[in-house]
């Protein structure tokens, strides 16, 4: 059924999604559009951002209701008290449901609407923009008119028929405020009506747990959260009920569809696509490497060997030259060798970003790794290493130092590269930072280079909605340990509150805008290499609680509440 006309059908009632185990169905969701359509109709904007923060349904009701009521829409990815005046500049208005200080008109929903219903009409000429995912740069504005996303969604129901028939239930890892999670996690299950967890799964666990709770199941997720199941795929056991997984972002290895085919049974659906250019391409790796085009696509490989996007209905603008190097090409298929701006010249020589990489990932202690240019103090372009390490790595790390770590990573390196053109800066950390695409982000990897307080080494995290717990060593040659105090040295205060902060915007996208501590002890000394025990529990909406601890011993906690700003 067409998603831009499929609340104003008249059908039999289903369940449509499934919110804290509770089932809202089909009419239910239809009702409630009508509601916010009838609100949304009597504002003057015509445009506006609609930023709606953990609550998905909200978030869905709105959507559709913006849409009937012939509003275009801007999604931004992440708004902070930081940056919510920038959306002013594209909108007078802002849909939100969190508690912004600006004096922008900021619109709550659940402040507008009443019982008052509209009648809902097929979308036509509406506009949803979106913003591409800022890793080559600042991310950019995307128009897309409604007809591009539901014709996609149109071509992938009929791709998947096969799986929809089995009427599994939709899980996700991803959110559908960018292009591939408004397609597969939103339109894709409205418009072949089938039930969606509104839960976002964040963990290996939680899929074990919706696949004992449903008969079928089907997963949208990244190559990112795959790579973590890959990684430790012997701790996990899956049922054979997950008919698909849709993917999208960044590259999936094979290794990594290879142990997802062994644990799930089913080989990840891959799909190619841009912000710009929609759905390109899609491949299954049980049948190799290539790309195969989808129908409705037309490209070619342009003169700087980059795949060009001659027509397309899901594209803005056509034709469109992408950023990713292609070779084998025919019409219908090509392989992918990753993007064009990954060749660099270090020291006169050119460098392939992705070869060296995989060279790297040959290294028996590395898991995960990017490779980025920096300027250094002479203002010459050197590499950078961001290095995830497996078991081994880690366990060498803790008895022996970086030094020793990274003069075998160079020594490896020197069997193909000269000496001149190796990494000059290392930094170990547990993940590489990506967003909900999957996609590296220059800020992010900018950010981790520039940090004066390197990352401890991280192990056993485990992470849920509300509390993150891990065990942290804090190496004897980390940069903090120096100075304080010559002789003993000790772990500060300030880096044990640093830390927990880090962990706040890493994984609860809490940040330093405005906060106050309480409760603050630091009762016992950290020392250098040792292992801690560190936990961060959500007590409140915007309140967390910190512990460093060890067995019988607390060494710090306290109370942070974001959103405060200390009396001073």
């Amino acid at each position: 059924m067409k998603v831009s006309d499929v609340l104003c059908q008249s059908v039999d009632d289903f369940d449509q999604f499934v919110l804290d185990q509770k089932r809202i169905t089909f009419k239910q969701y239809q009702s409630d559009v009508a509601r916010y359509c009838a609100a949304f109709k009597k504002l003057s904007a015509q445009s506006v951002v609609l930023y709606i923060s953990d609550n998905l349904y909200l978030f869905f009701c709105c959507f559709m209701g913006l849409l009937h009521a012939g509003k275009d829409i801007i999604l931004p990815v992440y708004v902070t008290q930081k940056t919510i005046e920038d959306m002013f500049a594209y909108t007078p208005a802002v849909v939100t449901n969190q508690p912004f200080e600006t004096t922008g008109n900021l619109i709550y929903p659940d402040k507008i609407v009443t019982e008052e219903k509209s009648d809902l009409i097929p979308i036509q000429n509406r506009t949803v923009s979106f913003f591409t995912s800022g890793s080559t740069g600042k991310p950019k504005l995307i128009n897309k008119n409604f007809e591009m996303l539901a014709s996609e969604v149109q071509m992938h129901s009929e791709m998947q028929r096969a799986v929809i028939e089995k009427n599994p239930v939709l899980i996700a890892t991803v959110l559908p405020n960018h292009m591939f999670g408004m397609l597969w996690r939103f339109l894709f299950s409205l418009a072949n009506h089938l039930l969606q967890d509104l839960d976002t799964v964040i963990s290996p666990e939680e899929i074990q747990d919706k696949q004992n709770r449903y008969e079928n199941i089907l997963l949208v997720t990244t190559p990112t959260f795959m790579n973590e199941i890959a990684a430790y795929s012997e701790q996990y056991q899956f049922k054979k009920n997950c008919l698909a997984i849709y993917s999208a972002g960044s590259l999936l290895t094979a290794k990594t569809a290879q142990k997802m085919l062994d644990l799930f049974d089913v080989s990840p659906f891959e799909v190619f696509a841009s912000t710009e250019t929609g759905g390109v391409a899609y491949r299954n790796q049980t049948t190799g490497e290539k790309w195969h085009v989808f129908d409705a696509v037309k490209m070619e490989q342009n003169d700087q060997q980059c795949l060009r996007v001659v027509s397309s209905p899901f594209s803005f603008v056509c034709p469109f030259d992408m950023q990713d190097v292609i070779q084998d090409v025919t019409q219908n298929t090509f392989i992918l060798l990753g993007r064009n701006d990954r060749i660099v010249k270090i020291a006169e020589s050119r460098v392939d970003l992705n070869e060296m990489e995989e060279k790297l990932m040959a290294f028996p202690f590395i898991r995960e790794v990017r490779l980025t240019t920096y300027t250094t103090d002479k203002n010459f372009l050197a590499l950078a290493a961001i290095i995830c390490l497996n078991s081994k790595g880690t366990a060498f790390l803790k008895t022996a130092d970086k030094i020793s770590l990274v003069q075998k990573i160079k020594k490896h390196l020197s069997a193909y590269y000269e000496k001149s053109i190796l990494p000059k800066k290392f930094r170990f950390v547990h993940q590489i930072p990506k967003n909900p695409q999957g996609k590296i982000l220059k800020k992010d990897i900018s950010e981790i280079l520039a940090s004066s307080a390197p990352e401890p080494i991280v192990e056993n995290l485990k992470v849920d909605e509300n509390s993150l717990s891990a065990d942290l060593t804090f190496l004897k040659d980390a940069i903090y340990f120096q100075g304080h105090f010559p002789g003993h040295p000790i772990l500060p205060g300030v880096i044990q509150l640093h830390f927990a902060f880090y962990f706040l915007k890493r994984y609860f996208n809490e940040y330093e805008d405005n906060y106050t501590l309480h409760k603050l002890k630091f009762t016992s000394l950290i020392l250098p290499d040792k292992t801690v025990h560190f936990e961060l529990t959500k007590t409140g909406k915007k309140e967390f609680d910190f512990l460093y601890s060890a067995p019988n011993k607390n060494y710090s906690s306290g109370k942070i509440r974001m959103g405060e700003v200390a009396n001073v």
